[in-house]
């Protein structure tokens, strides 16, 4: 149907063809009345012939266009002109989970986030009668801005529609033959608890990069889904622990009434085994080493990422700046409906448009909004403003967090919502960030080539994927910050990132909480270990168990000095500023305010770092 491109089907003008699947082709076009670039999805015209189809067709694309949720793609409008049977979608451009997949399993904590995120939307969908009836990641879809969306409900029927009628055909199986419930293949009456099934293959594959159940034939698959327990989880991530494997055997319970009764529920099991199983760890021995994640997606939008991975070896959410995204061809073998697929650039960077485009709503970043970046770290948006730097009567305080002083803020940021892990440095070093002199400042390259410097210093107990990454110098942290594209903060933007407006001395609150921060240990905790240890914007862990590297070099009378409006600190010192305190030093180091240096080749088990960005104004 290449002819089409060029044509115009009413107000939509056909550009580019997008991908095909086995009962449609989906085009790239443009809506000439605003100016807004659409998803056409045309329906096979041998399909679109059919009354039947044709009306089934009509009546599913008004539910699909009804469904309003943050993480279900947008219908825009449906139509017919002559044979072309016609349905016009929010345009996306960020490839789907089954290129993600591809790559091979995915970090622990953003695992959680995809599943908060479909979950959220099964749950729209199943508390108005829907079930998707084909859920899997190929219709699992990312946007520019790294949201995940739901689509293709295609397939989807009301509930309330009685077998027998115009709009179900007895004896018609429709599904995807890996992810499908033992209901489905044994043709029963199906609700939502078959989505629940769905959508606990797809976390078996996201937790273990493979399919619980794979056959050379259609039926050898139904035998395996009906008959076969899935395989132990434990025996294919020995470092999980058996909590995550018992959830996913309750999802993927043959009985419905033995599954989760909601998506929700099962997000909410799967992110509950997480937090006990961190609990556990924290007093036991680290996890066995395993290979770290890379890239994850960048993220912009309205909704709230993950927390950062806390490692192994990862597939990558669509990796820009590499390239195009070429999702993941499926097999041909889906018994009704296969799902198209769109090939499209991702963007690496975001830059903020002064005026927003014709016909769109301004994006509004608030404070603590998340997204993650390129390069798969989540971030968490920091607004500009004005807030008091340093101690004032603070018995705690030392002369050099002295005199308090006001500081203006003038360009907005992304912080990095957690310290920079082991499992994220590790794709730093195998992208050859120890090779490469484009990422290394001249005082940095001089140093790792005068030093023969390979990699970090590495320390026993200090190396699990999602403990912070400690044994790094200034330079090294500085290079990281290249090769993803940001900076080390300010040790200004540190303080307001911790602290805020309002001031306060610990970025909970002002009072010291033991349970909140890693001080005073024996060694640095997982990343998500303390999660009331979080600052206004959401940022996590800038109190104790890392102290992090700053961009400032450090004097100790620089706040004597008129430094009001974005400081950057004095043009040399004694060494790089250090921000947060640790796990090796007292709690009135882990203060917003309080302040450290070290020199900058120093590598020691106590300092880590996270990064900042900040967006381009078109």
């Amino acid at each position: 149907m290449s002819e089409l491109i060029g044509q115009q089907l009413g107000q939509y003008e056909i550009t580019s063809m997008l991908g095909k699947g086995g009962m449609a082709t989906v085009y790239r076009a443009r809506q000439t009345s605003i100016g807004r670039d659409v998803a056409v999805k045309i329906i096979d015209p041998a399909l679109a012939k059919n009354t039947d189809f044709l009306r089934r067709f009509q009546r599913e694309s008004r539910m699909i266009a009804g469904l309003s949720h943050a993480h279900i793609l947008k219908v825009f409008d449906f139509g017919q002109q002559q044979n072309l049977v016609f349905l016009v979608m929010e345009l996306l451009r960020g490839g789907s989970l089954s290129h993600v997949l591809k790559r091979g399993r995915i970090p622990l904590n953003i695992v959680s986030w995809l599943l908060d995120q479909v979950a959220s939307a099964l749950d729209y969908a199943h508390a108005r009668g829907i079930v998707h009836r084909d859920l899997k990641p190929h219709n699992l879809l990312f946007d520019d801005s790294r949201n995940i969306f739901l689509t293709d409900f295609g397939l989807a029927k009301l509930l309330d529609e009685a077998a027998g009628t115009e709009l179900t055909r007895s004896g018609l199986v429709v599904g995807t033959p890996a992810y499908m419930a033992p209901e489905q293949w044994k043709n029963e009456s199906i609700d939502h608890r078959a989505d629940i099934y769905s959508l606990g293959v797809i976390l078996f594959e996201m937790l273990t990069g493979k399919l619980p159940f794979t056959a050379d034939t259609p039926h050898r698959m139904m035998y395996l889904h009906i008959n076969n327990p899935p395989p132990s989880l434990t025996t294919l991530r020995p470092d999980l622990p058996p909590i995550i494997g018992a959830v996913i055997e309750q999802a993927l319970a043959k009985e419905p009434d033995d599954r989760f009764p909601s998506a929700g529920k099962l997000a909410a099991a799967f992110k509950r085994a997480l937090t006990e199983s961190a609990s556990v760890a924290r007093n036991t021995a680290p996890l066995p080493q395993v290979m770290p994640h890379t890239n994850l997606l960048g993220r912009t939008g309205n909704t709230a990422p993950l927390p950062q991975s806390p490692g192994v070896r990862t597939g990558q959410l669509p990796t820009p700046p590499s390239g195009p995204l070429r999702p993941r061809p499926l097999p041909t073998n889906s018994l009704v409906s296969q799902s198209t697929s769109m090939q499209q650039d991702a963007p690496s960077t975001m830059a903020i448009p002064k005026t927003p485009p014709s016909g769109l709503k301004k994006l509004v970043l608030t404070p603590g909004m998340r997204r993650v970046d390129a390069k798969g770290i989540p971030q968490v948006w920091v607004p500009a403003g004005a807030f008091i730097m340093g101690s004032g009567a603070d018995r705690e305080a030392r002369p050099d967090e002295q005199p308090d002083h006001q500081v203006n803020i003038s360009q907005a940021f992304w912080i990095d919502q957690y310290v920079v892990t082991n499992a994220a440095f590790q794709a730093f070093i195998e992208d050859g960030g120890y090779t490469k002199r484009q990422f290394w400042s001249a005082d940095g390259w001089r140093w790792l080539t005068n030093n023969a410097i390979k990699g970090p210093g590495n320390y026993p107990n200090f190396t699990n994927p999602d403990q912070p990454r400690v044994g790094v110098s200034w330079y090294e942290a500085d290079a990281y910050a290249h090769w993803r594209g940001g900076r080390l903060p300010t040790e200004a933007e540190w303080e307001y990132a911790a602290r805020g407006p309002q001031g306060l001395r610990y970025p909970w609150g002002n009072g010291f909480e033991e349970t909140k921060a890693n001080v005073k240990s024996k060694r640095t905790t997982a990343i998500n270990a303390h999660p009331e240890n979080m600052s206004w914007v959401k940022a996590c862990d800038m109190a104790g168990n890392v102290w992090e590297w700053c961009a400032d070099w450090y004097d100790e009378t620089y706040y004597h000095r008129d430094q009001s409006d974005d400081p950057t600190g004095p043009t040399d010192g004694k060494g790089k500023v250090l921000r947060g305190g640790s796990w090796r030093h007292e709690a009135h180091h882990a203060r917003s305010a309080a302040r450290r240096y070290d020199a900058p080749i120093s590598r020691d088990d106590y300092i880590g770092f996270r990064i900042v960005f900040v967006p381009v104004v078109k």
